[in-house]
This record gives C-alpha cells, structure tokens and sequence, in this order.
C-alpha cells in the first residue's frame, strides 16, 4: 500500500464546512441569552466559524493541544457553559450525521470536543480564580481605607 492510500482523505470531501459551522452558529444563538454571556449576537458567526476551522484543523492534526487553547478561547471570548457544551453537540452531531464513510470521524469529534471543553473549563476557572483575587484586593483596600 502506497503512502498516498495510507493519507485520510480531507474532511471536507466528506462533510462540508459551511454546514459544520451553521450547525454550530444554530447551537449558539439557541443559548446566547441563557446564561451570563458576554459574546455579542454578531460575533456568532464568526465564533462557529472559527470553531469548525479547528476541528478541521484537528481531523487533520489530531493536535489536542490546539483543540484546548479553542476552548480557552472560548471562555476569553465569553461564551458560556451551556453555550460551549451547545456547539460542541453540534460538532459531535454533524460527525454522527455524517460519518459513512468515516468511520473514525465520531470517534474523532470526541476527542476534539473533550479536549476544547477541557480547555475552556481550565479557562473559565482560571477566570474566577482572578475575578476571585481583585475582588479581594479590592475588599482589603475597602477595609484599609475605612479603618484609616
């Protein structure tokens, strides 16, 4: 078998991108008003899109680390929990939908959604830990400046 046959052909022979990225478009404008967002409805597209250039991305490195710092983009961008775990269905779902004839492809989704909300939960606890911290800074110098 030559090396060429060995090579997974380009996901997008297979399943569209455009369609990828609408899917993902839908699941976040579904949640966008759900919780404490702070991604602006015209940001949406550009968001999904951005989500489907990293699973193809992905499909074609297998790059986990990549797949993390999306997520933890994400969470900088402000999308939520709901949001997140919305468009990473979307992407398990398309790949579900249209797997034949990739059989590895659901499998795949998988592991790029683990690791991009792997990364996002980091992010997003990183985030509270430093809204945690200048909150207190901010209680200590309250407290300082009305003892004095």
């Amino acid at each position: 078998m030559t090396e060429e046959h060995m090579q997974p052909a380009p996901l997008a022979q297979h399943l569209d991108q455009a369609v990828v990225t609408a899917e993902i478009a839908k699941a976040l404008r579904a949640t966008l008003f759900s919780s404490t967002l702070s991604v602006a409805p015209r940001q949406v597209n550009e968001l999904a899109s951005q989500l489907a250039q990293h699973f193809y991305a992905f499909y074609d490195s297998r790059d986990q680390a990549a797949a993390m710092r999306q997520g933890a983009e994400l969470a900088r961008a402000g999308v939520g929990s709901r949001s997140a775990l919305a468009m990473t269905e979307a992407v398990r779902r398309s790949a579900r939908l249209h797997a034949n004839p990739l059989a590895e492809l659901p499998d795949l989704a998988g592991a790029f959604c683990n690791a991009l909300l792997e990364g996002f939960m980091e992010a997003r606890g990183q985030m509270l830990l430093e809204v945690q911290e200048r909150t207190h800074r901010a209680y200590l110098a309250a407290q300082q400046s009305g003892a004095g």
